[in-house]
């Protein structure tokens, strides 16, 4: 806090700012069993250090009105800066029976340029202390020409980075002085300058190796550079890129890990002992505008990771699809599901309906009642609590939009979009853009996919709108720019295939609307897209690849997991997929 005391007619007192500064501090803490019997006691003292020289100084100036000629007056102010800083805490523990009170003391002592803690002090029931000692960056006489270590101390002192640089504990026997006792343990990180000026990070830990307590001597400036103790020797080596993120480290005595970055510095994948003959990589992928969306294991495994429209963690799963956590954000005072069921659904809305309860039924959202209808364009999750009696029960979640076997749905972009599944078929509704490089915006319902597939789908009903697009889509990942291949339907009863190159379009032909069934077969790495005419719910018999404007065959290189779904773009374009087979 600041002190601002008038200079000639309020001087300061220390008593006085003790006592201002403490006001509402914690002094004591007791703890009691049942028998009412106190157990343990813990008892804080705090001090106010010296406040030192004053950090502003100012001039107040009156004018005193006079007959004769105008008197001028000046009160000057002076600005300090203090602050309460803990000194002693004891704590006391008793007996179960209240008895036999057993003390323990820990006692801090602080820098004179900063308010860390330098010097911990515990004391035994012996007599005997452990002492814990920091020096801080600015406990270093950081003064004219230095080198070396001593001068990126220097850097992070000037840029007000006060990190940690050493550690030290002793064993301090009773009826020994600091002077005396001897350290048990120790480290002391060195820092380095990676890239930009301004990118000061570890390059080095170092370990106090001893096997009995030595005598040492604290780290310190001598002939412009950092000196510290010859038991120090090298424990972790530390390397960074040019942004400041570390790169690789390696213990002095063992294998070096080493780590990649995405271009916005999300890590992208870490190796496990990386001079090894066999590395072991675990791989991270992120959503753009989301988080973490993937990690896969050494072992090639994957751990996934899922999220609402606001971005917020939805649910995970573990490599063989098990949901292993959930999420749900409450705003308010709100209570769970006992029983559910969706009865009705659409684009819009889907009633979820309360069965088998008794009593309150308290919905999220706040909402009660038996039946509530939600809306569809955004995903959500929803439960209920039913309160009887004093007693609650908490029902399963359930997810909007419903959508099962394996399916799930996600928008590109920030159109608001929907889904609706009944039984084989999809309705979407969606809009954006999919050509060529630029970042996709659009809606689809998608499976997660591995190996070769023959999907077949019949396009039922879509707009006859010209730029209304809806079609099968597959892509390796949810990053910007990820390869693509999309074979579509547009509403003016044309058929094209789009991939992500530079000479995006594939071909087109001319295809009834409502009628058009498309065919996506992949086999390794090559696609290629057919589509066929049938009114009814069989597939055609025959099926076309014959294109306008180049070939509809297409290689693609997928590595590990993909993605393969059923997609809408343009305005607000709503499109019936049905008879869906082969995923």
């Amino acid at each position: 806090m600041s002190v601002y005391t008038p200079y000639l007619y309020y001087p300061y007192t220390t008593s006085g700012l003790d006592n201002y500064i403490n006001n509402g501090k914690l002094i004591a803490e007791k703890y009691y069993n049942q028998a009412n019997q106190l157990q343990k006691e813990t008892q804080y003292t705090y001090y106010t250090p010296n406040v030192g020289n004053p950090i502003l100084t100012g001039y107040r100036w009156f004018s005193l009105s006079s007959c004769y000629s105008p008197i001028f007056s000046v009160s000057r102010f002076e600005r300090y800066i203090a602050r309460s800083l803990l000194y002693e805490k004891s704590e006391i523990t008793y007996q179960p029976d209240g008895t036999n009170p057993i003390t323990r003391v820990t006692r801090y002592a602080y820098g004179q340029n900063h308010q860390q803690p330098i010097k911990t002090s515990l004391n035994k029931s012996n007599g005997d202390s452990l002492v814990y000692l920091t020096k801080y960056v600015k406990d270093y006489a950081l003064n004219g020409m230095l080198s070396g270590d001593a001068l990126y101390l220097k850097q992070l002192n000037d840029r007000n980075i006060n990190a940690t640089i050493e550690n030290l504990s002793f064993l301090k026997k009773s009826g020994e002085t600091d002077a005396t006792m001897k350290a048990i343990a120790g480290q002391l990180m060195l820092y380095g300058i990676y890239g930009d000026v301004d990118n000061l990070k570890p390059k080095q830990l170092l370990n106090l190796e001893t096997n009995q307590p030595i005598a040492v001597s604290k780290s310190q400036i001598i002939s412009s550079n950092l000196a510290y103790d010859s038991h120090y020797k090298p424990r972790i080596n530390y390397s960074h890129n040019s942004f400041g993120l570390i790169s690789e480290q390696w213990p002095q005595k063992g294998l070096k890990n080493t780590y990649g970055y995405t271009a916005k510095g999300q890590m992208s994948q870490s190796v496990s002992a990386g001079n090894s003959s066999n590395p072991q990589t675990t791989s991270y992928q992120y959503l753009d505008f989301f988080g973490l969306n993937k990690i896969t294991d050494p072992s090639q495994r994957d751990q996934r990771f899922y999220y609402d429209k606001l971005g917020r963690l939805s649910y995970a799963t573990d490599p063989n699809g098990k949901v292993t956590e959930t999420y749900d954000y409450h705003y308010d005072q709100l209570a769970a599901p006992n029983a559910r069921s969706i009865v009705s659904s659409s684009l819009r809305a889907a009633t979820l309906q309360a069965t088998g309860s008794t009593g309150t039924i308290t919905r999220t959202g706040g909402n009660t009642g038996g039946s509530l209808t939600v809306p569809t364009e955004l995903e959500q999750n929803h439960n209920d609590t039913c309160n009887y009696n004093g007693c609650s029960s908490q029902s399963a979640t359930v997810r909007i939009p419903d959508i099962n076997n394996n399916w799930l749905s996600h928008t590109f972009g920030s159109s608001v979009a929907c889904t609706e599944q009944i039984s084989n078929a999809f309705t979407l509704r969606g809009s954006g853009a999919i050509f060529n490089l630029s970042p996709d915006t659009y809606h689809w319902a998608y499976k997660e996919m591995t190996g070769d597939f023959s999907l077949i789908v019949k396009i039922a009903n879509i707009p006859a709108v010209d730029g209304q697009r809806s079609g099968i889509v597959i892509r390796q990942d949810f990053q910007n720019n990820s390869p693509f291949y999309t074979l579509f339907q547009d509403g003016n009863a044309h058929i094209g295939a789009i991939a992500s190159e530079s000479s995006p379009f594939l071909g087109y032909n001319s295809a009834a609307l409502n009628t058009t069934w498309l065919k996506l077969v992949k086999v390794g790495n090559t696609l290629t897209g057919y589509f066929g005419q049938s009114s009814t719910n069989t597939p055609p018999t025959t099926w076309d690849n014959n294109y306008t404007g180049g070939s509809i065959t297409y290689n693609l290189p997928l590595t590990g997991t993909y993605y393969l779904g059923l997609a809408v773009w343009g305005s607000n374009n709503t499109t019936t997929f049905n008879n869906i087979s082969g995923i």
